[in-house]
C-alpha cells in the first residue's frame, strides 16, 4: 500500500505540536530549547512536575528549569501545565500528556534530557502523518537502541516493533487514549500464559511476561513500561525509525531513573551522521509504502531486547557463571537476564554491530570479555 502523502517536502515539521517535560535541570531545558530552535514549532506544550515539599533547593531548582521556557526566541504558541508540589515522574508524565492531548490531536513528545537530530522532527512528523488511521500503530520512535537498522521493506522508512521507546516518540490523542484503556489486570499466575496468547518473540515475550507478572503483584509499573504492555497487549506496533535520531543526555546522579552509565553504554554519543548510512533511502524514500498491517520484525526486537538485558547486567560474571548452568533452579527474573549470557554468539554478533557505527572500544572490549566462555545451548545443539 502507497500513500500520497509521500514527501517529506509536502510536510512541515513546525506544524507538530511538541510536548515538552521538564522537572528542575535547568541545563537540559535549555538544551531542549537549542535542539527546537532549528524547527521552531509553532505551538509547544510545556509539561513541569512540581517541587518536592519543604526543599527550598529542589523549589529554586524548578524556578530556574521554568525560567528557560521564557527563553524561547521565536514566534510560537506556548501552553504551561505546571505542577504546585511533585507528582512522581510517572504521575506527572501520564496527567501532563493527559492536559496535552485534550488540547492537541497528534504531538512530538520530548522529555528535558532528549537531544534530537533535527531529522528526527521531519520524520516524526511524515510518519504521524502516514500512520494516522491506522489503528495497529499507537506511536512512531526516533530512538533505535542498535543505532541503525538497514534491513527495512523497501521504501517503507520505519521498523515495525512491539517494543515501543519513549525517548524521542510521538503519538495521536485518540491512540493515546485507546492504548490507556487497554486491560491488563488478572492473575499473575496466568501471565505467561496471557502474554504467550500474543504471540511475540520469545525473548521479547519473557520480558513482558516479567513485566505483567509486575504489573498484576504490585501495579507500580513506570509508565513507559506500561504504556508500551498495554501497547504490545493490544496487539499495536510502534514504528521505529532505521537510523538512530536520538540520544539521552540525562544519566547521573541527578536522574530519576538512569542513575548508571551502564544503562545506556551502548548508545552512541551523539545521533549519527545521518548522511553515512543513506539517509534519504531509509528515512525519505521518494515514494512511501505504509507497512502492512499485523507485521513486525521479531528479529530486530529480540536484537534490541538481547541488548537491553545485557547493559542492565550489574555483574556480569556472576551471569556468565549461571549461564554455565542453565538447568539451575533459578527464579524466572534471573533467567529472563541470562539471555545474553545464554545466547553470547548471538549477543556478540549485535556488539560487533553496535560497535562498527557508534560504540568506543574500551565499551566494546568490556562486554565481549563479559560475555566470553558463557555457556550458549544453540552453540551446544549444532555440534
Amino acid at each position: 500500500m502507497q500513500t500520497n502523502k509521500n514527501t517529506l517536502d509536502l510536510l512541515d515539521a513546525a506544524d507538530t505540536p511538541v510536548v515538552c517535560i521538564i522537572y528542575n535541570r535547568c541545563r537540559f531545558v535549555r538544551n531542549l530549547i537549542n535542539t527546537l530552535r532549528p524547527i521552531k514549532p509553532r505551538r509547544i506544550l510545556v509539561v513541569a512536575d512540581g517541587p518536592i515539599s519543604n526543599n527550598s533547593e529542589d523549589h529554586q531548582a524548578c524556578e530556574l528549569a521554568r525560567a528557560e521556557v521564557e527563553r524561547i526566541d521565536w514566534e510560537c504558541t506556548i501552553e504551561r501545565d505546571y505542577a504546585d508540589s511533585n507528582l512522581g515522574c510517572s504521575r506527572r508524565i501520564v496527567s501532563g500528556l493527559d492536559w496535552a492531548f485534550s488540547l492537541v490531536d497528534r504531538a512530538l513528545i520530548l522529555e528535558d534530557d532528549i537531544d534530537a537530530h533535527p531529522e528526527f522532527f521531519y520524520w516524526a512528523t511524515h510518519m504521524l502523518d502516514a500512520y494516522e488511521d491506522r489503528d495497529d500503530v499507537a506511536m512512531v520512535s526516533g530512538h533505535n537502541p542498535l543505532v541503525r537498522w538497514p534491513q527495512v521493506l523497501q521504501n517503507s522508512a520505519g521498523i515495525p516493533s512491539r517494543r515501543g521507546g519513549i525517548w524521542g516518540w510521538g503519538t495521536w490523542r485518540h491512540t493515546w487514549h485507546a492504548v490507556q484503556k487497554i486491560s491488563i489486570v488478572g492473575a499473575a499466575r496466568l501471565s505467561e500464559y496471557d502474554v504467550a496468547s500474543c504471540d511475540f518473540e520469545p525473548s521479547l515475550g519473557a520480558l513482558y511476561t516479567h513485566y505483567l507478572e509486575s504489573a498484576r503483584k504490585v501495579p507500580n509499573l513506570s509508565w513507559d513500561c506500561d504504556w508500551t504492555l498495554r501497547m504490545a497487549m493490544s496487539g499495536r506496533v510502534a514504528i521505529i525509525s532505521p537510523i538512530n535520531l536520538i540520544h539521552n543526555l540525562g544519566v547521573g546522579a541527578d536522574a530519576t531513573h538512569t542513575k548508571d552509565g551502564d544503562d545506556l553504554v551502548l548508545c552512541p554519543a551523539r545521533p549519527l551522521a545521518l548522511a553515512d548510512f543513506a539517509t534519504e533511502r531509509l528515512l525519505s524514500p521518494t515514494t512511501l509504502s505504509l507497512l502492512p498491517a499485523g507485521t513486525d520484525d521479531r528479529a530486530f526486537d529480540r536484537a534490541r531486547v538481547l541488548i537491553e538485558l545485557l547493559v542492565m547486567t550489574r555483574d556480569p560474571n556472576m551471569a556468565k557463571r549461571l549461564a554455565r548452568h542453565p538447568h539451575l533452579p533459578l527464579d524466572d527474573v534471573t533467567k529472563l537476564h541470562l539471555l545474553p549470557f545464554l545466547h553470547h554468539k548471538e549477543t556478540l554478533h549485535w556488539i560487533d554491530h553496535i560497535a562498527s557505527v557508534a560504540v568506543d572500544s574500551m565499551t566494546v572490549k568490556h562486554w565481549r570479555h563479559a560475555l566470553a566462555d558463557s555457556h550458549d545451548p544453540s552453540a551446544q545443539e549444532s555440534k
